[in-house]
């Protein structure tokens, strides 16, 4: 019989620790997630985006180093942005791409990468997200967001109506106004936009 009560006694100790452990997990998640929802948009979503792009070009008169890098002659240069993908990393964004610079008829290939600075709009509801230089080794090293800087912008709406009408018992209608408030972060192949509700 005491054995029986000892095997009970535990049992009892046991279940009741597990429920406490369970309880916590639920209400830490609830207070993590209880005011806020979040809209995940993946790498590839971003690269589909930017194939239908396609190419991008432009002409620009640049100073460019002659005579052993002593003097410098003003050019007229076309340029050419193609190929260009994003890598999105839990530490951030890289834009990768190919450039082709025409200097006097002849053609230089390059390639680039830069880091990319993402920032969510609350008021137009998009993704903007722009290359903080596009600097091309092969040809003085130039940076073509000196006078070319590509902001690329996706519209990702939000999907909570501004107002909410609810109907009330007496047949009138309550009009409630939600404000949310945008947060954007990147993990490992997407950027997740966190919206908390601030009224």
């Amino acid at each position: 019989m005491k054995k029986m009560l000892k095997i009970l006694f535990l049992f009892l100790i046991f279940t009741g620790c597990s429920s406490a452990q369970t309880k916590t997990v639920i209400n830490s998640e609830k207070n993590i997630y209880s005011d806020k929802f979040t809209i995940s948009v993946g790498e590839e979503f971003f690269n589909s985006f930017l194939s239908q792009i396609g190419e991008i070009k432009g002409e620009q008169k640049i100073e460019i180093p002659k005579f052993l890098k002593i003097i410098k002659v003003e050019e007229n240069i076309k340029w050419c942005l193609k190929n260009i993908t994003i890598d999105i990393e839990k530490e951030g964004a890289i834009l990768f791409g190919t450039a082709l610079v025409e200097v006097e008829g002849e053609v230089i290939e390059s390639t680039f990468k830069s880091k990319v600075k993402l920032e969510y709009d609350n008021i137009a509801e998009k993704i903007r997200f722009t290359p903080e230089e596009v600097r091309l080794k092969k040809l003085a090293n130039i940076d073509i967001t000196n006078f070319y800087a590509p902001t690329f912008e996706l519209k990702i709406s939000n999907p909570f109506n501004k107002e909410i009408k609810f109907k009330m018992a007496d047949g009138t209608y309550k009009t409630i106004n939600i404000q949310t408030n945008a947060i954007i972060k990147t993990e490992k192949d997407r950027v997740e936009i966190t919206m908390k509700y601030i009224n």
